[in-house]
């Protein structure tokens, strides 16, 4: 696994986001919708585990500068409550998500779906074409970057189910994963970067890897200001959040 970890963060950096939206769903041979259906009946059963475990992901995904920079680039960062507006979005998409039928190219989630992975691939080629990106330069929002963009989402369900709230059974496991691995091919990401494209046990792995490799080495060797200021403003503008809706003296964090 770890000679393919090397492989995937050597490529996958220099492979765009997505190439084009097709113009019709092509469902895939592996989809099992029972596992999509289990999936969604567990996002239900643990919804507020999978949210905690969703919002700390996000909030390590922008120690990494590849996905930091196309984050900044959109303007909708830059104050606690440009933040708190963009996660809150973000949440809402998940959910709509979890809701509805992904595959059914007439319901809101499935569209839900496809207008995020427009505006991926709007802000990569942006960034792209400004800084006259070549063929085999690395990319802004790249593959790699989404395959650690679904560890934001995935990544401590995976590794750390007991202590986000989840359920420890390897059938329950799988269900999300597969769930995830349908979003991950919906948002154009290739099967070989597809975070959720083994089984658990691969999957745990890839995710460890990630964690260590990728999240770690950024935020302690080295971290960037720019990062550690939007973490504290995703933070702050949950606290905020709460504060209004319980109406209670909470300590925001200077950033």
């Amino acid at each position: 696994m770890t000679n393919r970890f090397t492989e995937l963060e050597t490529i996958g950096p220099k492979l765009p986001c997505d190439s084009d939206i097709p113009n019709q769903l092509c469902i895939p041979q592996w989809l099992d919708k029972d596992k999509v259906t289990r999936a969604q009946y567990l996002a239900k059963k643990y919804f507020f585990g999978i949210c905690f475990a969703h919002l700390s992901g996000l909030v390590l995904l922008v120690h990494i500068k590849s996905i930091l920079v196309p984050l900044l680039s959109t303007g909708n960062s830059r104050s606690t409550a440009h933040l708190f507006s963009r996660y809150f979005r973000t949440l809402l998409h998940v959910k709509s998500w979890y809701d509805g039928d992904i595959w059914d190219i007439n319901s809101k989630s499935h569209q839900s779906i496809m207008q995020v992975r427009k505006m991926h691939s709007k802000v990569s080629k942006s960034l792209n074409n400004c800084k006259g990106v070549e063929m085999y330069d690395n990319k802004s929002l790249s593959q790699f970057d989404m395959m650690i963009t679904q560890f934001a989402f995935i990544g401590f369900i995976a590794l750390y189910p007991r202590q986000v709230g989840f359920s420890e059974s390897a059938k329950d496991l799988d269900a999300l994963m597969h769930f995830w691995k349908g979003i991950g091919y919906l948002l154009g990401i290739e099967d070989k970067y597809n975070l959720c494209n083994g089984s658990v046990d691969e999957t745990k792995e890839l995710c460890q890897l990630i964690l260590e490799k990728q999240l770690k080495k950024s935020i302690i060797e080295t971290p960037v200001k720019e990062s550690i200021d939007m973490s504290r403003g995703i933070v702050n503008s949950i606290k905020l959040y709460i504060h209004h809706k319980l109406n209670t003296n909470i300590e925001v964090v200077p950033v």
